[in-house]
């Protein structure tokens, strides 16, 4: 979406010029009348494009001044206070005024046209320029990121190796400097490809997952940065895919001296936790991918272990993250009481979450699925781990080709 300000007095010109932008690209529009306008708009907002009348008043009550837009071009390039636009497209009623000016623009590699009520040309050539300037910002934000897709796992095995059983063509790589491993790849579909890269953690939890998040978004610049792997469901079957629409650490709070039932001194936890939430356009588009149960079956098909007894489902709730390994269902209901529609636990996607919202630019778009291998109990066992890091990743593989490839 381009971000474009209209600096027009005329309302019927402003309404023609508006409609020409909202005809011809997706646009988030700005409209106002006088120079003094525009200056306080430019403060704070950086456009794509201005579209400037040179005929403006001043301030709002003024009369119209036959350079104001000059003047306005002239702030632009000496006072630091404004966020000059990446475009500035030029208008004029006056033909005589169109070599005085044209020079004022053209300093800046911008253009000032004629406007002719009695022709079209202006508008063409507005369309064209808006075509151009979207194309510009569309290359600018592609070169922004360098990978579409990074997959984080916290563990090599079971949940990294059924990551590289992907159809990827993986080449492992390296950084120097890093003693991390990283496998590039390509997942490629009906004539969509997507970059990837792949790596786990060094070891268990959110501190490196984090780290290694941290370090893929520097070195890689991913789009989007996905974790597959393994959790204690607390709802569904084993081998179900839980997607994480919220994260949060359940051991942040406050641990202090209290008294319990027998009157002895204890140890008191206030939890206190901060949820980072799914994006609410994946978050929608999930929830659309999730209506094609035929995906889910196809996944189930494909697995030739041991698998669950039910079919395999997705479930879309929130996902705790914790530093320990939990086989205590008591503990999985004290932190259910947080949020009754959890339905995962785990140690490693908060720091998934926020690793997506501290990295420096471009942020990527963090999203998590982790399969059920167990239900945090005394029963806890090892039987459906390849199972389940097989269903997250496969799911990441398909959700990925079928929506991120747009």
């Amino acid at each position: 979406m381009l971000k474009v300000i209209i600096v027009e007095d005329d309302n019927v010109k402003a309404t023609q010029v508006a409609d020409v932008c909202k005809e011809t690209v997706d646009v988030d529009l700005t409209i106002v009348e006088t120079v003094y306008d525009a200056g306080q708009k430019l403060k704070s907002n950086q456009y794509d494009l201005m579209v400037l009348d040179v005929k403006l008043p001043m301030r709002p009550g003024d009369s119209v001044r036959e350079d104001a837009g000059i003047k306005l071009l002239q702030h632009l390039k000496t006072r630091k206070e404004f966020k000059i636009p990446f475009h500035v497209i030029g208008l004029t009623a006056h033909e005589e005024k169109l070599n005085e000016y044209k020079k004022q623009f053209e300093d800046f590699t911008w253009i000032l046209m004629y406007y002719d009520t009695s022709s079209d040309l202006w508008v063409k050539q507005l369309t064209n320029g808006l075509i151009h300037v979207a194309n510009v910002n569309n290359i600018e934000k592609q070169k922004d990121y360098h990978t579409d897709l990074a997959i984080v796992t916290a563990l090599q095995s079971p949940e990294l190796d059924q990551v590289l059983m992907l159809e990827g063509n993986w080449q492992q790589t390296s950084i120097s400097g890093d003693d991390t491993l990283y496998y590039r790849g390509e997942f490629k579909s009906c004539g969509k490809t997507i970059s990837v890269i792949a790596a786990s953690a060094i070891q268990a939890g959110m501190t490196a997952t984090t780290g290694l998040a941290m370090k893929i978004c520097q070195h890689f610049k991913p789009k989007y940065i996905a974790m597959t792997g393994i959790a204690a469901g607390v709802r569904g079957n084993f081998g179900d895919i839980l997607i994480a629409d919220q994260s949060w650490d359940y051991g942040s709070g406050k641990i202090k001296l209290g008294i319990d039932n027998s009157k002895n001194e204890s140890s008191i936890f206030e939890p206190a936790p901060t949820a980072i939430r799914l994006s609410p356009k994946i978050l929608e588009e999930m929830q659309a991918f999730l209506t094609n149960d035929h995906i889910l079956k196809q996944i189930e098909l494909d697995w030739d272990g041991v698998r669950a007894a039910t079919p395999l489902s997705a479930l879309i709730g929130p996902i705790a993250s914790g530093a320990a390994v939990i086989e205590n269902r008591n503990i999985i209901d004290a932190i259910k009481a947080h949020d009754r529609k959890l339905v995962g636990v785990e140690m490693e996607i908060y720091g998934l979450f926020l690793a997506s919202l501290i990295c420096p630019g471009p942020r990527p778009t963090a999203m998590a699925f982790k399969s059920i291998c167990d239900f945090g109990d005394s029963e806890k066992s090892d039987d459906y781990q390849n199972y389940a890091a097989y269903t997250s990743s496969k799911f990441l593989y398909y959700f990925a080709l079928s929506v991120l490839a747009k």
